[in-house]
């Protein structure tokens, strides 16, 4: 297949695979089981992943504090139905604390809410 589209005289791939000099392994040693690995290969588990620096400005900026709120891991935030989002965030906002919302989606059916971008 790679032949149709990279042409005839590209490399065999039995030929690449012997001529490798580093392998990008997305895993990383802090979710895995101890174990020895090759030095030719470097784990990058997680590089997708944004910094927490804007989470850590937003929780340090609350003047009165914060709430974590999560509904633990059987029931999703995002299987609530919307009167119940609702709920949620009318009571949240009339607390001083600001509060952080562990959610699965970024989406909250058009809701007026402060969001980290």
């Amino acid at each position: 297949i790679y032949r149709k589209y990279l042409g005839q005289d590209y490399r065999d791939v039995a030929e690449i695979e012997s001529n490798v000099s580093m392998i990008f392994s997305n895993s990383h040693f802090s979710i895995n089981n101890p174990r020895p690995i090759f030095q030719d290969i470097e784990e990058i588990g997680g590089i997708h992943c944004r910094g927490a620096e804007s989470l850590s400005k937003w929780l340090s900026a609350a003047p009165d504090g914060f709430i974590f709120f999560s509904l633990g891991t059987v029931i999703k935030g995002v299987t609530l139905p919307e009167e119940t989002r609702k709920m949620f965030l009318n009571a949240f906002s009339r607390l001083k604390q600001r509060v952080l919302w562990k959610f699965e989606s970024e989406q909250m059916a058009d809701l007026q809410i402060e969001t980290l971008n």
